[in-house]
């Protein structure tokens, strides 16, 4: 493989990369990554409600998956590149494993927060600086993580100038957990927090009905829009469910994707088109019979 930039720059993450290195990882400890999680971070830190397997007397707390719509969801199971996404936990152990952040232990676990804690890359753009793993906020120094599997969302945040940390843990893979936590630490830190506006205009459910559909942008990726009530949702191909808001009767902004879907909507019958705007492209799908 030709590299496209020289190692080092820039940065980017990978949710492939953090999986195999996970099983790299594990590999190299000749272990299990199930074995080696438990061995290196959750049992240390007595985080005994965290793991790639959910206990069988756990199993009845274990929140059941939804979609952004409310629909029922599922919930994945995967032992290969587990550290991209395996792992399951609780509120409480995730407070152990902030508190261990703040102020790591001492030896090789701690020498190991510290290591991870410490930028590695600059910001770029858009793009965060980076820790090992951690993403650098734009105050310099609160780490944060988000993660998102079908059915579920979570994000991290840890400030140590203000010795507090804030997670949110979602049974709905929904962005505005996100901003959620963000609202949290900015309460924290006593800024005004800004408001989650995520409403949009009121569109008529008649009218939201007839924007359901299943549009081909390309052979084989489609962008499937469904409706709640006068809620929209839009799930693409191989990607999460995500919530649209109206800007007007038919174009409908991406949360948390700096992207618009603008549907083409005739007098009477339902839309047979929908262009997506993002990164200063324009691309039509159309939709699809059933």
């Amino acid at each position: 493989m030709k590299l496209s930039s020289k190692p080092g720059t820039p940065s980017g993450y990978s949710n492939f990369g953090v999986g195999l290195l996970g099983e790299l990882l594990a590999m190299k400890a000749n272990k299990s990554y199930a074995e080696l999680l438990s061995s290196r971070l959750t049992e240390p830190l007595g985080m005994t409600d965290t793991s790639t397997e959910v206990r069988q007397d756990a199993g009845r707390r274990l929140a059941p998956p939804h979609q952004a719509s409310g629909v029922p969801g599922r919930e994945w199971r995967f032992d290969a590149m587990a550290g991209a996404g395996a792992i399951r936990s609780t509120p409480e152990d995730m407070l152990r494993f902030i508190d261990a952040n703040l102020a790591p232990p001492p030896g090789r676990l701690g020498d190991a927060i510290e290591l991870a804690w410490k930028q590695q890359t600059e910001a770029q753009g858009d793009a965060f600086a980076m820790g090992l793993g951690w993403h650098i906020a734009r105050d310099g120094s609160t780490r944060w993580h988000n993660g998102q599997t079908d059915g579920y969302h979570s994000m991290l945040l840890i400030s140590r100038p203000l010795r507090a940390g804030v997670v949110v843990l979602s049974n709905s893979p929904i962005l505005e957990i996100d901003l959620l936590g963000e609202t949290i630490v900015r309460l924290i830190a006593g800024i005004e927090p800004r408001p989650i506006a995520l409403a949009g205009m009121a569109v008529d459910e008649s009218v939201v009905k007839r924007l359901v559909g299943r549009y081909q942008l390309v052979p084989g990726f489609i962008l499937n829009v469904t409706a709640n009530g006068k809620r929209l949702f839009l799930q693409a191909t191989g990607q999460q469910q995500v919530t649209l808001v109206a800007q007007s009767e038919t174009k409908w902004s991406v949360v948390g994707v700096e992207a618009v879907l603008e549907f083409e909507l005739p007098v009477e019958g339902n839309a047979n088109v929908v262009t997506l705007h993002q990164n200063g492209a324009s691309l039509p799908a159309t939709s699809l019979a059933e």
